[in-house]
């Protein structure tokens, strides 16, 4: 994206902090669909690339993994992946890069298992490791190859392992260091390079993948809890995120590499700021997450191009409880999906979007995009979104009767 356009998102950013635009009579209409095959749905996740979109969950007990795919003539019917032969498939996860192709993994009976979507079709299941896996996490990299971390353990201590499959199968390599307890991984790539996070303790441990093979590892120490890290990746830049919890409470810290070396970490929100998401596209980053205000919480938005944050947006209505929120970015646009209870203190799910014309925010409590049947899942949101304004949000949403469904936002092109 030109520099322009960067310093245009950064200072409109600025400027819509506390601005609601009007309804814009232009803007698609959302439509919205219930894709859920049971009654107790949870852990939805989805994909949007040009041409496709595919949407996973799990449901039941023992837990199963379904999977439901939008083509031209619309979603399909949720296709059972795992867990219907008593062993319950679990920490799974799902990604796909522009074109369409695809990684989903999962955990059942003691395996790593894995599916890739090459040329619209879904390849084998692929078994790659049976040694007590946990907290699985995928990547599809925009050259079509798939990466798979997980945690393992290893008589009485934990290890990151990475599955690659440059052509000809996965490749698997440990990469956190012996004996740190390593856990909680998550996974960015990019054509030709990774990088991959994980707590170890009270660190937070990393390492990249570049010029084709895994550099030595690295960390940032600490002296108290830390939560699950979260990564995005540039071409030129990488951003780690994570809480800390200290006898202060809880703060919300982040480090950025550029040129090749990790800056020293700084806090990135206020004090008690949690549930950070992060979405990286040409050369900027888009972080969200919630913090205390006014009595309840509230969803604030930073962006980066460059040399330094721009100021926090805050995006949520303000007088209730807002949380766990989910971002998506492209170029020049950037969408922001959230829980947030409504004036009666019903869980309801929220969107802000930027594009051009700056922010445009929810209108009221009247707005939301759910259903005022039922009550969203607080920590189910997720979002994509295309260049041209397609966009994708889902969520799970318990209806009256006590069900829990899957639900489906989607929008075609902006005008």
């Amino acid at each position: 994206m030109p520099r322009a356009g960067w310093l245009l998102f950064t200072l409109v950013l600025v400027a819509c902090a506390t601005t609601r635009s009007p309804p814009n009579e232009e803007t698609p209409k959302w439509e919205i669909a219930s894709l859920t095959a049971g009654h107790e749905a949870k852990n939805v996740k989805a994909v949007l690339a040009l041409g496709y979109a595919a949407v996973a969950w799990e449901e039941g007990t023992p837990t199963r993994l379904y999977l439901a795919e939008r083509s031209d003539a619309g979603w399909s019917e949720p296709a059972l992946i795992a867990g219907g032969d008593g062993d319950p498939a679990m920490d799974y996860d799902l990604a796909a890069n522009a074109r369409g192709d695809a990684v989903l993994a999962w955990r059942e009976g003691g395996h790593v298992r894995v599916r890739v979507r090459k040329d619209g079709t879904w390849q084998s299941t692929v078994e790659l490791a049976q040694a007590y896996p946990m907290r699985i996490a995928v990547a599809m990299g925009g050259d079509g190859v798939p990466w798979v971390a997980w945690k393992e353990k290893i008589g009485s201590y934990d290890r990151i392992l990475v599955a690659r499959d440059p052509g000809g199968g996965f490749q698997t390599q440990a990469v956190s260091p012996d004996r740190t307890n390593a856990r909680t991984p998550d996974l960015a790539a990019l054509p030709g390079e990774a990088l991959v996070a994980w707590q170890a303790r009270s660190d937070i441990g990393y390492a990249s993948f570049r010029d084709g093979a895994w550099q030595p590892p690295g960390s940032f120490r600490g002296s108290f809890s830390n939560t699950d890290p979260r990564v995005a990746l540039t071409p030129e830049r990488a951003l780690l995120i994570w809480e800390r919890s200290d006898p202060g409470g809880s703060r919300l810290l982040h480090a950025l590499r550029e040129e090749g070396t990790w800056s020293s970490v700084s806090r990135l929100g206020p004090p008690e700021a949690a549930n950070p998401a992060a979405a990286a596209a040409g050369e900027g980053f888009l972080v969200a997450w919630d913090q205390p205000d006014l009595g309840g919480r509230a969803v604030v938005a930073r962006s980066r191009r460059g040399p330094a944050w721009g100021r926090g947006v805050y995006l949520s209505l303000p007088g209730t409880k807002a949380c766990c929120p989910a971002a998506a970015l492209t170029g020049e646009r950037a969408l922001v999906a959230w829980w947030q209870e409504d004036a009666g203190g019903k869980g309801r799910l929220y969107l802000a979007e930027f594009s051009d014309e700056g922010w445009r925010l929810p209108q009221g409590f009247a707005g939301a995009l759910s259903p005022e049947a039922g009550e969203v899942d607080e920590a189910s949101p997720t979002a994509a979104l295309l260049e041209d304004g397609t966009a994708l949000v889902v969520w799970v949403q318990e209806d009256e009767g006590g069900v829990k469904r899957v639900w489906v936002g989607e929008r075609g092109e902006a005008p």
